[in-house]
């Protein structure tokens, strides 16, 4: 009895598959990738801009990425290269590997960004690389698991009835699930008004793709979101510049960076050459960041509600809650702007 009563035990047992596994990692990058906000300028200049250089020559350059100061050099060693190598010679070796990844940064830094790299020795090299890679989610998932087993413990401890266990436990996890579909909704919700303007950019340039004429798209106070041609706004910090020509942009000194953060003039545009314009119209007005859809030379073309933080709820700046974010959360236009034909600018041919 007891030997049956054991494999039925194994048999009502279930964990996923390799494939069932790899199918919810993939789908949960694939919706990240689809409705993920673009949250820090750090997130675009100081990683996205530097990688399309690499990859295409042309690209944003920040100042930390400045041959003057070095202090920021991007470097992605992907497990696929790892796992390739592992393949073809059918077998990992740690240490070969190691090895690779430290001729591969010496070689960047020197020969892409124009100065000596100084790669910590292998064996610290080893143990940063597996501190690198303990990640949030890993940590986060460590207090997951310390949680169940405290609330295991808990329920031995109380001898609850099976039945009574088996509710909490679905309630338990039913509720994490709906705190976590409500942080996405919030967020999607709240803060994904910049994509949906530039996916509408995206749809214009579709639209006037056979046209001859030179449009320029302009940015100010929401430089951070996405590189285009920067207008003077309240921020008057140092704005990102295109790097130089490749293949040794990377090397080069500009004149006009510094390292204290302070503000480089020559990154504006004057807003007279603006054909379009991204604007987050806060209510706040100063002379430096005007309401331009209330001037008579801009029309506004298409606009998406983007959440106001300081007129919303903490609580419902974090979570979607039905009714209630709709009810006290306050939003604000998020634009993009368009010059009227009536301004008679001239347009730049290409």
């Amino acid at each position: 009895m007891s030997g049956h009563s054991t494999n039925n035990d194994l048999h009502d047992d279930w964990s996923p598959n390799v494939q069932t596994v790899f199918k919810a990692l993939a789908s949960a990058r694939l919706c990240a990738a689809v409705w993920n906000n673009i949250t820090d300028c750090d997130e675009t200049y100081n990683y996205w801009e530097p990688l399309h250089y690499v990859l295409f020559g042309s690209g944003f350059q920040t100042w930390e990425y400045s041959p003057c100061w070095d202090v920021s050099i991007l470097i992605s060693i992907s497990p696929i290269h790892i796992f390739h190598n592992w393949y073809r010679s059918g077998r990992f070796n740690p240490q070969k590997e190691m090895a690779n990844v430290y001729r591969l940064v010496h070689y960047i830094g020197s020969h892409r960004f124009g100065g000596e790299v100084l790669v910590p020795d292998l064996p610290i090299g080893k143990a940063l690389n597996t501190v690198h890679r303990i990640q949030i989610l890993f940590v986060f998932g460590l207090a997951a698991a310390f949680t169940w087993t405290c609330f295991e413990s808990c329920v031995r401890a109380l001898k609850l009835p099976e039945k009574f266990t088996q509710y909490l436990t679905l309630a338990l996890i039913v509720s994490s699930s709906g705190i976590s579909v409500s942080r996405v909704i919030g967020q999607y919700r709240g803060y994904h008004a910049p994509m949906d303007v530039f996916l509408e950019l995206n749809r214009l340039s579709w639209e006037n793709e056979g046209d001859s004429m030179k449009y320029n798209i302009c940015v100010g106070k929401e430089w951070h979101r996405m590189k285009l041609l920067f207008i003077a706004s309240e921020f008057r910090g140092q704005l990102p510049r295109p790097f130089d020509p490749a293949p040794n942009g990377t090397w080069s000194i500009s004149p006009y960076m510094n390292d204290l953060n302070k503000e480089e003039t020559t990154r504006y545009a004057a807003l007279k050459d603006c054909d379009y314009l991204v604007d987050l119209e806060t209510g706040v007005t100063t002379e430096r960041e005007p309401q331009y859809s209330q001037m008579t030379e801009w029309e506004t073309i298409f606009q998406v509600d983007f959440l106001d933080n300081a007129g919303s709820p903490q609580l419902l700046r974090a979570f979607y809650i039905p009714w209630f974010s709709e009810t006290y959360c306050k939003k604000i236009p998020y634009v993009l702007l368009k010059r009227k034909p009536s301004s008679n600018k001239k347009k730049r041919q290409r």
